[in-house]
């Protein structure tokens, strides 16, 4: 009885055993097929990438406040942009917060989009309706809408990321 035990147990591992040399020779014949399958999937995704799929455009920039209370950081970035004049940035959180609220403020996407920089965001310059007009007041409130809503600004700590998205 006990040989026609340990009978099973050796036939119950030999099944349950991979032969390696089968599974590449199984690889082997079947090569074909994958390749194909394999090529077929990558073409199938170059297509929708290239045809359906709409690009998504992404630029950011990090600003780091310097910790010196000297001339740099915040305080030199802002009287360069013209934005010192009407701002008295002392340093440390306060600064970062402050300057973040001036980014993300209306007045600031407005400056931004000035009539030359308009042409840069409509498709066709001859859709831009005569200055001054209810059409073109609308038009600009819509883009300027738009770049305040392309653009996202997060402060973590003291630093404070700016990214556009396109």
């Amino acid at each position: 009885m006990k040989s026609n035990d340990r009978d099973n147990t050796e036939s119950l591992i030999t099944e349950d055993e991979i032969d390696l040399r089968e599974v590449f020779l199984l690889l082997w014949n079947n090569r074909y097929v994958i390749s194909a399958v394999s090529f077929g999937f990558a073409f199938m995704a170059a297509l929708v990438s290239f045809l359906i799929l709409t690009p998504q455009y992404e630029s950011s920039a990090v600003i780091m406040p310097s910790k010196s209370s000297g001339a740099g950081g915040l305080s030199s970035l802002a009287s360069q942009s013209g934005l010192g004049a009407f701002l008295n940035l002392a340093g440390g959180d306060q600064e970062v917060s402050r300057f973040v609220e001036i980014l993300k403020s209306r007045d600031l996407a407005e400056k931004v989009l000035s009539e030359e920089q308009m042409l840069k965001f409509i498709a066709d310059p001859k859709d831009i309706p005569e200055l001054g007009t209810l059409d073109y007041r609308k038009m600009r409130e819509r883009l300027v809408k738009g770049l305040q809503g392309s653009v996202e600004i997060t402060n973590q700590g003291n630093v404070i990321e700016i990214a556009y998205q396109r």
